[in-house]
């Protein structure tokens, strides 16, 4: 009964142990992730271009809440646009699932505030973006977005 006991209770530290260990890369990435996810949109408020540029991959495509899809270079050059301003560009409830290290799903609420020709806008648009691991670092490849209305879940 003692034999069993121990065994009992080694088995179950280091079932422990192994889910710790395995949570922990987990972790990182989804807060890595998190983190980029939130210099994204930092990057587009303050129009930074290079950033953005650094953060997608070459083939890079977005599918904007109206149904529009841009490309790299189009996505860049509607980022160095100005003739909105920008007052809020926000993640809200974002959601981080990753597989295989390399391959992560971001989801969350995007809250946009901006004035354009005088007016100002307030929107929300969910949106889903997908980032690749390529030479160990995350890259945005691809994006697609779609009008908000509802409650959050």
């Amino acid at each position: 009964m003692k034999v069993f006991l121990r065994i009992a209770a080694w088995s179950s530290a280091l079932a422990i142990a192994s889910a710790l260990a395995l949570a922990e890369p987990q972790d990182s990435t989804v807060k890595q992730l998190t983190q980029l996810n939130a210099t994204l949109q930092t990057a587009t408020k303050n129009y930074d271009v290079r950033a953005l540029g650094n953060l997608t991959t070459d083939d890079y495509e977005l599918v904007s809440a109206r149904g529009k899809v841009y490309n790299r270079r189009s996505f860049l050059a509607d980022a160095a646009d100005r003739s909105a301003r920008y007052l809020i560009n926000e993640p809200e409830n974002v959601s981080v699932r990753h597989y295989n290290r390399d391959c992560a799903i971001v989801t969350a609420i995007l809250h946009v505030r901006y004035t354009s020709s005088g007016k100002i806008y307030d929107a929300r648009v969910r949106y889903g973006d997908v980032w690749v691991k390529l030479d160990g670092q995350w890259k945005y490849a691809y994006g697609q977005a779609s009008p908000y209305y509802g409650a959050i879940r």
